[in-house]
């Protein structure tokens, strides 16, 4: 600690650092003109319109709740009660049953109607044969 002097004062000479300005380099470059941009046009999309079912389903559905409303009632039922609510969505969109639409409308009800019967009528034969067999057992056959 010899070298320290309480006298000592600094100087407030600092060297002055300068940044060298950037040049960008010339370029042969042609201007590019680029036209305005155009926002598209877009329509306003429109809600709430039914999607209506393809008249060749509502025939198919009523053709087949004919032929299985005979053969397997269930499944006439079934097929007549979608037949006739594809059917029905027509009606409810204001459109006319037309062509196929209205076939299978009408086939639809036909077989919804068959297959009502058909369970009908094997209900109807169950019970009796039990009826049959009960007063069967009852007299001693």
């Amino acid at each position: 600690m010899d070298n320290f002097n309480p006298n000592y004062q600094p100087q407030n000479e600092q060297p002055t650092y300068q940044q060298p300005a950037y040049e960008q380099p010339a370029y042969n470059q042609s201007v590019y003109e680029q036209t305005a941009y155009q926002q598209p046009v877009y329509q306003q999309p429109i809600y709430n319109q039914p999607v209506l079912p393809d008249p060749s389903s509502i025939f198919t559905k009523g053709l087949l709740s004919l032929i299985l409303g005979y053969f397997i009632p269930i499944v006439g039922i079934i097929l007549g009660v979608m037949g006739r609510k594809a059917a029905k969505q027509y009606i409810n969109a204001g459109v006319a049953l037309t062509g196929k639409a209205k076939v299978g409308s009408i086939l639809s009800l036909i077989g919804l109607i068959l297959g009502i019967v058909g369970v009908v009528a094997v209900v109807f034969l169950v019970i009796y044969y039990i009826f049959i067999f009960v007063v069967m057992a009852a007299s001693g056959y």
